[in-house]
């Protein structure tokens, strides 16, 4: 890498400098930043977030137990949501604690996924020897939420399927992030070490692990860790910040980018109106869990009003009160904890929906909310008349068309909706001002096409 120097009264400014010691974000606070840095004790992080996708059922909650050296279980639980696990590892001689993300396969949470995925992370791809697997969906959702995040492909259950290949040479021009690739069985334990070799080495490798950040950082971050709360607000987070004697906003900040990539303190800038830090991730996924599961939601097909959401989300089903509440609440392993949903932050579980494309407002007032994967089943197009013209168009997936990509196209195009006139596989759109035109638009999933039929005076 090139370095470029510059040279003035008060230093010399290294440019395109791989800085390792202090953090570039400390580094691009500027000199006053890197001094105090400098004066105060500092260590190694040596944390890690390590996030395994991949379907439902393929075998990553068996691949995390397997690392571990614990037994392996052929009747494993299926994970709803996520599971986290905090672990310490020796990797070098140095303890180092790895986060566990083992993400729920189930299609209709992919979407909340989005939540957790972050940079500055190692991903595994699980995929199942003994289904179709899409490898290249999951590769494109890291990278479009992991950034250049190394990703390690295990192609799992191979005792099962042993001629189970994918054209790793492909994939790997096309995804440069993809560091290698594992063919193991987490029951014979066949290609498990080589495996886990891979995983340290990109653990001991990420920047994320090495940054080297103030003992106060240190002892805030425990603080957090330490937590019972589900969520705190801005200024609680701030008031944690101080009382380890991190006073400057901008440090504070810097602080909760590596609390939110760690997955302690989940931050998201866009609904910061809401006021909400959130701690415990499963608060978030369960809230989310409870509106998509609700026979109210159900009833009423895909649709949900904000009045609605105390009854939803504290559902008798889920109280202490009932005998099956535990069966019925995603279990959390690092720590255990029953999520509580109190009335002023329901709105905010709802927006977090919004803010990611599971749901829109279909009213002015933005009270009345739409789950488009809930919406009913059968088909409503327009029809048009004998002498209109139409045009008609496909949209074809050669390769692979994801299940979510029709719901966040609703979501998008929402404000065309024409009253009544969307199911789960379809909509029909209006534009009444500039191009005065309608449309049928249709998913055929099987066939990996969208179809589209336009008329009106300015159709194309």
């Amino acid at each position: 890498m090139k370095q470029e120097l510059e040279y003035n009264e008060k230093g010399i400014t290294l440019y395109a400098n791989p800085l390792c010691i202090p953090p570039p974000e400390i580094a691009a606070l500027g000199t006053e930043a890197i001094l105090s840095y400098f004066e105060q004790p500092y260590a190694p992080l040596n944390e890690a977030k390590v996030i395994l996708v991949g379907e439902g059922a393929c075998g990553k909650t068996s691949l995390i137990k397997a690392m571990l050296g614990e037994t392996f279980d052929p009747h494993e639980d299926q994970t709803h949501g996520v599971r986290i696990r905090r672990e310490p590892i020796k990797i070098n001689k140095e303890n180092v604690t790895i986060h566990f993300w083992d993400f729920g396969g189930q299609e209709i949470m992919h979407a909340t996924h989005q939540f957790f995925l972050s940079k500055r992370s190692v991903y595994v791809l699980v995929l199942d020897s003994r289904k179709d697997e899409k490898a290249e969906y999951w590769l494109k959702r890291i990278q479009s939420f992991g950034g250049d995040s190394p990703v390690i492909v295990v192609l799992n259950k191979i005792d099962q399927h042993p001629s189970f290949r994918v054209n790793e040479q492909f994939l790997q021009e096309k995804y440069p992030f993809i560091q290698d690739f594992f063919r193991l069985s987490c029951k014979t334990a066949e290609g498990l070490e080589r495996f886990r070799e891979k995983l340290w080495s990109e653990v001991w490798d990420l920047p994320m692990r090495e940054a080297h950040l103030p003992d106060k950082w240190h002892g805030a971050k425990r603080a957090f860790e330490e937590m019972e709360e589900d969520y705190i607000s801005y200024e609680q987070f701030r008031e944690k910040c101080r009382a380890q004697d991190i006073t400057e906003e901008k440090e504070q900040n810097i602080l909760l980018e590596y609390l939110n990539d760690l997955g302690i303190v989940l931050h998201y800038e866009k609904l910061r109106l809401h006021d909400t830090q959130v701690l415990n991730p499963l608060w978030l996924t369960n809230g989310v869990y409870r509106i998509i599961n609700s026979p109210i939601v159900s009833e009423q097909d895909g649709r949900f009003s904000i009045h609605q959401l105390n009854d939803i989300i504290n559902d008798p089903r889920y109280q202490p009160e009932n005998p099956k509440a535990e069966q019925n609440i995603q279990q959390y392993q690092a720590p255990k904890r029953r999520p509580r949903y109190p009335e002023n932050k329901l709105f905010f579980i709802a927006q977090m929906m919004r803010q990611f494309e599971l749901c829109f407002p279909f009213d002015e007032k933005q009270e009345q909310y739409i789950v488009p994967d809930l919406l009913p089943v059968p088909q409503n197009t327009l029809s048009f008349a004998p002498d209109e013209k139409v045009i008609r168009f496909v949209v074809e997936y050669p390769e692979f068309l994801p299940d979510t990509v029709f719901p966040r196209l609703m979501v998008r195009l929402h404000q065309y909706l024409m009253e009544e006139r969307q199911w789960r596989n379809g909509m029909v759109l209006q534009e009444n001002v500039l191009f005065q035109s309608r449309a049928n638009v249709v998913v055929d999933k099987e066939a990996r096409k969208i179809q589209l039929q336009l008329a009106g005076e300015r159709r194309r």
